[in-house]
């Protein structure tokens, strides 16, 4: 029969035991004398699908991989015992005779008293070529005779009847295996009925398992008691797990059940560590009853076989079941869910002749009595408002042992309530149990538990609830018509004056308040609505995202009342309540009433607050907030995203540091605040590094005046920040190696001189910290600290043997190919596409015409212009021109600049340049035309000269789009050394690579001066970084070379994201003058290339050295 999961009293829970273990003991007495009612295996063809059995080496496990290996499932048997696994394996294959294939069964390892096994078990599933799994049966477990603690500190049954198979169904579940259609099976047991409640009470020093040592013996009513406590839970999980299932599109259709398969003649009543080794009259009577009556385990494995491959209980209304081996006893019942998406489910529910009354008050007279004791509540301090934390103790304990007999006393009256309740009613248990759900001083974990009960109760008129903590986060929606009375009669009233920057009848912001919130007025909130803001925060919670904008006018005022006070708790709560809003709230309703902004400032104020004894836990609640308000309102393209993230930096977090020097938790608190501005940063991050650097290799040192634990997270806190830092600003770190490396061998050397912790867990994180770093500044800085390693290695080897062992560079690249080439692998096929030969320039055009634009191809007269064309041409869209161009000729240059603007001189009009070809590391002697350096001929002097002679017609073109693509190469010249560009004993002098980022920089500073002097005129000039590309511009080298080189790089089509973004992005006008990095975003160039003075230098010296070939530029020469 399928069994529904509502609460039953202990005698009735009994009763019913009684009742299935007689029904099925007769059952099973009759069944030898009547073979029909014997039940059939189902047999459904499986041949295509994949098992996963647990427990598969006896028993039940093995009759239910045999049946599903008999009807063509890949079948795998996941036992703990090898041996004995691959006899059942070897047994399975010689009992289905010919028509089983010998690779059709396989053995997994997987010890469920082991966490670790479990992990394991899933990363050897990962490395399988087929990884679908269409059902999963979880068997295994047993019954233990001792008091035994697993390895990961859980009591065995529970750990091997429940936790691992929980733990191995939700990692296979994240890992993606499972079938749309899979099936869940989980193995419980009738002891299901008589299992005592799991509450609060079973963690403390009063349950079960505290009455015995660790290896005592234990009775057998203990050890029953144990065992079934862990099936109940199995099959409990298995009804909150389907109803989890169900709300996630890609699981909706998963099967889960769970179900006792009979009592069985199992070996586990003869195990020497179970049933076999204990004694006991009631354990022999147990056993000769079912020696007696029992089913042998070919039948006891029929009901996890029908669940597993049956159509019947695959039926939405029979899913996420318990089910009774004797399915000939039917229950049924109705019970709605209510909100605005109501639908009905038909669960069954047994139907009991006779509850008992445990309570005889009424409803009302409940809700009377907490309301009382919610009254009072504001006495306590005299008629002040009840400040967060600072009732007195005694007589706050008091009140709170009324509060709770209050909250029982109305827990029974609902469970005896024979209707539903009315919406007065429901507003009422809203108003007066929310207000117990949250972490304050007045309430704890019993008040909690008995009060998201109650709430339960309300939205889903469930009876016999009986609620885990967190269940409050997995109820369905609340409907509109009950939030909307609880928010207009109980939480409005104490808010009745209004936040001065916020409407009080619309929630939009006020453009011009004519006030500031006064600290010292009255706050009605405080005073008669401790808990208020729970209710807020619950309400938020359990609405629909579609109602938020109808109870605007209701959320906002008290919201941002919260979020302003005075009192840094409030301010905490507020947050909270934030938190939730923007979970449930659209980026346009943000903006439209201008809350986005207020709440923006709001918060900021919330992480300023750092005098105060709450910074640390201000820091940790409104961080995380403050950036998930980031990412909804402001996208990635938006340069106003870069300056909030920089304002969290400049005006919190650096200037917090000077008022927490001396509290060390506030420090702790605000280097994790960092390390999340830093991972939103990204490369932005190192605008900041002389802040941040010396700050945190500071913090690496022990503070002398601190306990040492809270030293040590403020160690551990800034390595990890300290380690993404330099990951984001890579090409700046040589600048800070030596800042860097002293403070990494301080902290070395004061953690491994201290030996009394040296086995210590944060010892060890710490430690693991520090060789990545090391190994990190070695990577940047390898050649720089070669002096300083050597005398590293002289100084103390006994110390740093470690350290630099971990930290060859050899092994350092090692390790980065290796994390490349698997990141290559995981985003590109091994057998690259036919994208791959086509440069970025090819891209680029191909996503012009592709929108039906007019595109000139600019380039040499050769067989790679022919093929790009071709490829072009294909498109067949827009209009393609092919423009004959040699950048290593100035007087080639101006030719095509002419012919350009003679082709166009009836619509003199260009929208995008985009100068992208380039020259990488040639051979000394190659020269232009002209006699320059190749590389910085072409880079630069080349396409600057080009864009002076379209300069003309781009200041005719309505907002024209100048698209340079630099590099990040910049960042190897500091400036541009103009007599080694030219042929001579200098430019033979020059490193190449100094060459090529000199000719980078060159283009950026034209750039960001043509910007400079045009853009009120409309021009937008962007320089790009398009990233580590494959292309052709290491056509001088090797192949073998750039072979390897390719194996490090994106591919070609990556590289074109950057510069379509830049050309195309309606935030154009935001990007003039900046620098773009991959993959479209603004990024932060060196200050060299954005200082006005070379600028001015730079844009001079291109003129007089092109004006001659085209006099006309000579124009652009003074702004």
């Amino acid at each position: 029969m399928p069994y529904s999961e509502h609460r039953h009293s202990t005698p009735i829970a009994s009763f019913l035991s009684t009742l299935s273990a007689l029904r099925n003991g007769l059952g099973n007495f009759i069944i030898p004398l009547l073979p029909l009612m014997h039940m059939n295996t189902p047999v459904v063809n499986l041949h295509g699908k994949q098992a996963i059995v647990t427990g598969a080496n006896s028993g039940i496990g093995f009759e239910t991989a045999k049946s599903l290996a008999s009807m063509g499932a890949q079948v795998v048997l996941a036992c703990r015992n090898k041996e004995k696994a691959e006899q059942a394996r070897h047994s399975i294959i010689a009992t289905t005779g010919a028509t089983m294939q010998a690779n059709q069964i396989e053995v997994e390892i997987l010890d469920c008293a082991s966490f670790d096994s479990v992990r394991q078990f899933v990363q050897n599933w990962r490395k399988r070529s087929h990884m679908r799994i269409d059902i999963i049966i979880n068997n295994a477990g047993g019954i233990s005779n001792t008091r035994r603690t697993t390895v990961d500190g859980h009591e065995d049954a529970y750990q091997s009847n429940h936790l691992s198979h929980v733990l191995l169904t939700l990692s296979l579940l994240q890992l993606g295996c499972f079938a749309p259609d899979a099936r869940i099976v989980n193995v419980s047991s009738i002891a299901f009925f008589s299992s005592p409640a799991l509450d609060e009470f079973n963690t403390d020093s009063g349950d079960i398992i505290c009455r015995y040592q660790e290896g005592d013996s234990l009775p057998w009513d203990t050890m029953v008691e144990l065992y079934a406590r862990s099936k109940a839970s199995q099959a409990v999980w298995s009804m909150v797990l389907q109803r989890k299932l169900q709300g996630i599109e890609q699981w909706k259709n998963i099967v889960v059940q769970s179900c006792h398969p009979g009592i069985v003649k199992s070996s586990m009543l003869s195990q020497p560590n179970g049933a076999g080794g204990a004694t006991g009259s009631d354990l022999d009577m147990f056993k000769s009853f079912v020696q007696t009556f029992g089913i042998d385990n070919q039948q006891g494995a029929v009901v996890p076989v029908w669940l597993a491959v049956a159509e019947e209980p695959a039926q939405p209304e029979l899913r996420g079941l318990y089910w009774d081996r004797m399915r000939w006893i039917n229950f049924s019942g109705r019970f709605t869910l209510r909100g605005s998406r109501a639908r009905e489910h038909s669960f069954p529910r047994p139907h009991h002749p006779y509850i008992p009354r445990l309570a005889m008050q009424s409803l009302d007279e409940a809700l009377d009595n907490l309301s009382s004791d919610l009254t009072k509540l504001t006495s306590l301090n005299q008629g002040e408002p009840p400040e967060l934390n600072t009732e007195p103790a005694v007589e706050l304990a008091t009140w709170r042992n009324s509060a709770i007999v209050s909250l029982e006393k109305l827990k029974d009256a609902i469970n005896t309530y024979q209707d539903n309740p009315n919406p007065i009613e429901r507003e009422r248990i809203i108003s007066t149990t929310a207000v117990f759900i949250g972490h304050d001083s007045f309430t704890d974990h019993g008040c909690q538990t008995v009060a998201i009960g109650m709430v339960l109760f309300v939205v889903w008129s469930v009876r016999w609830v009986d609620t885990p903590e967190d269940c409050l986060n997995k109820i369905g929606a609340l409907d509109r018509s009950t939030a909307s009375d609880v928010l207009t009669n109980y939480v409005k009233p104490l808010f009745t004056t209004a936040h001065p920057s916020v409407h009080l009848h619309t929630g939009r912001i006020k453009h011009n308040p004519l006030s500031v919130q006064n600290m010292y007025d009255e706050q009605t909130w405080k005073i008669n609505g401790p808990g208020c803001w729970n209710v807020l925060a619950w309400v938020l919670s359990n609405i629909e995202s579609d109602d938020v904008e109808k109870l605007w006018p209701l959320i906002i005022p008290p919201l941002f009342t919260l979020l302003d006070d005075y009192h840094p708790p409030y301010r905490i709560r507020g947050v909270n309540v934030a938190q939730i809003l923007l979970k449930k709230t659209p980026a346009t309703l943000l903006r439209r009433t201008g809350i986005d902004e207020l709440m923006f400032k709001a918060l900021r104020g919330a992480l300023q607050n750092l005098t105060s004894d709450w910074a640390s836990e201000l820091l940790c609640v409104a961080m995380p907030c403050y950036l998930a308000l980031v990412d909804l309102v402001l996208p990635n393209d938006d340069i106003r995203r870069f300056n909030k993230l920089s304002e969290l930096v400049t005006d919190t977090i650096v200037p917090g540091w000077l008022y927490a020097s001396s509290r060390v938790e506030v420090l702790i608190a605000s280097v994790n605040a960092l390390l999340l501005v830093v991972q939103a940063l990204g490369s932005g991050s190192v605008r900041f590094l002389k802040a941040f650097i010396p700050q945190l290799t500071e913090n690496l040192l022990p503070k002398e005046f601190s306990p040492s634990e809270t030293t040590r997270d403020l160690q551990i806190a800034s390595a990890e920040c300290l380690l993404i830092i330099m990951k984001n600003g890579r090409p700046r770190m040589p600048h800070w190696r030596l800042r860097i490396l002293g403070g990494v061998l301080r902290c070395w050397v004061n953690v491994t001189e201290n030996t009394a912790q040296k086995n210590d867990n944060s010892i060890k994180r710490l430690k693991t910290l520090l060789i990545e770093i090391f190994r990190e500044l070695l990577a940047i800085s390898g050649p720089l600290l070669e002096n300083e390693m050597s005398a590293l290695r002289d100084l103390d080897s006994h110390i740093f043997s470690e350290l630099y062992r971990n930290s060859t560079m050899l092994e350092f690249l090692f390790d980065i190919f290796s994390r490349l080439k698997k990141a290559w692998r995981q985003h590109y096929p091994a057998d690259p596409p036919s994208w791959t030969q086509d440069d970025i320039p090819d891209l680029t055009g191909k996503a012009f015409l592709g929108k039906g634009a007019k595109v000139y191809f600019a380039g040499r007269r050769n067989a790679r212009a022919y093929i790009s064309i071709d490829s072009l041409a294909r498109i067949g869209k827009g209009e393609l021109r092919f423009l004959e161009i040699d950048l290593t000729s100035l007087d080639s240059i101006h030719i095509a600049a002419l012919e350009f603007l003679s082709a166009n001189s009836q619509e003199v009009k260009l929208d995008i340049l985009v100068n992208n070809a380039a020259e990488f590391l040639p051979p000394i002697d190659m020269l232009t035309v002209d006699g320059y350096d190749l590389v910085f001929g072409v880079n630069c002097l080349g396409a600057c000269f080009l864009t002076l002679c379209l300069l003309p017609c781009l200041l005719k073109t309505p907002n024209p789009r100048i698209v340079n693509m630099a590099s990040e190469a910049h960042r190897w010249a500091q400036r541009v050394d103009y007599t080694s560009v030219i042929e001579g004993d200098v430019r033979r002098r020059t490193d190449p690579f100094v060459q090529y980022g000199q000719s980078k920089l060159g283009l950026m500073l034209f750039g960001n001066e043509l910007h400079r002097r045009y853009h009120k005129r409309g021009i937008i000039s962007v320089s790009i970084h398009p990233g580590t590309i494959v292309t052709n511009c290491y056509k001088h080298k090797p192949g073998w070379f750039v072979s390897i080189l390719h194996l490090l790089m994106y591919p070609a089509h990556m590289g074109a994201i950057t510069p379509l973004w830049a050309a195309t992005s309606p935030a154009g006008s935001d990007l003039g003058g900046r620098y773009a990095i991959p993959w479209a975003r603004v990024g932060q160039c060196e200050s060299y290339a954005e200082d006005v003075d070379r600028m001015k230098e730079h844009w001079a010296w291109i003129i007089d050295q092109t004006e001659r070939f085209s006099p006309n530029i000579a124009q652009f020469r003074d702004e």
